[in-house]
């Protein structure tokens, strides 16, 4: 499975689609400013109301430019315009194309933000799931780790040396999102109970979860990635249901 990573902007022509790969981009917010009304004007009404309800500007620029670059990569994609790709939520509230669509090849895609980095992943026949985090000082670093790290994550993460463990902890959460997002489980799930490790944390491997109904492991790529300085990003992709 080969993943293609592009920077936007700018946003041209997206590239084809095809089995066996994924193509994930990284947006930075500060630099797609001037395509703001562009991407505001293909939302849907709903999308409109979501952003601008934020408080702050940079946060109602983030939502719009996630919104609008996924919709108009999506609309490349399909051959659509950025406003008429339907949107909606199955039941664990995984964004999937709706109904409309339905006649169209599958198409696996999924979205994360933080700070100034938006990220977009899009494959043809796959479940996908991408994490963004900006590297932050977390005074309650190890209550974290108890909260969120598996009890073998949790022991490798404190054998390492002090000034290793903030960028590792940030490296682990980013991949176990990116996992749950891929397998539609939801941010709800005990992420102690996923073990994905810190002994090969930096380097891409495959992940066997049981299926959902039943049967032989699947197997899920997870690729942990730095999308810019100061931030760490996972994306994971896996088969499709």
């Amino acid at each position: 499975m080969t993943i293609i990573f592009h920077t936007i902007p700018p946003l041209g022509q997206g590239p084809a689609l095809k089995p066996n790969q994924a193509h994930l981009f990284t947006v930075r917010v500060d630099q797609a400013q001037a395509l703001l009304p562009a991407l505001h004007s293909c939302l849907s009404e709903e999308e409109c109301h979501k952003a601008a309800a934020f408080r702050f500007q940079e946060d109602r620029d983030r939502s719009v430019v996630a919104r609008g670059v996924l919709r108009r990569l999506l609309g490349q994609a399909l051959d659509r315009e950025a406003g008429e790709v339907s949107l909606q939520a199955d039941a664990n509230g995984k964004p999937r194309l709706g109904a409309t669509h339905h006649d169209l090849p599958p198409i696996g895609f999924n979205v994360s933000h933080s700070g100034n980095i938006v990220l977009i992943v899009l494959a043809l026949g796959r479940e996908v799931g991408v994490d963004v985090e900006q590297i932050r000082p977390l005074p309650d670093l190890e209550r974290l780790v108890e909260l969120c790290l598996s009890p073998n994550e949790a022991r490798q993460h404190r054998s390492l040396a002090r000034e290793q463990r903030l960028e590792a902890f940030y490296t682990c959460w980013t991949g176990k999102e990116a996992l749950v997002k891929a397998t539609g489980q939801g941010l709800g799930r005990d992420l102690r109970a996923l073990d994905i490790g810190l002994d090969r944390m930096a380097r891409p491997r495959i992940l066997r979860l049981a299926a959902t109904s039943g049967g032989a492991p699947q197997r899920w790529h997870l690729r942990p990635f730095v999308p810019a300085p100061g931030y760490a990003g996972a994306c994971v992709l896996g088969p499709w249901p």
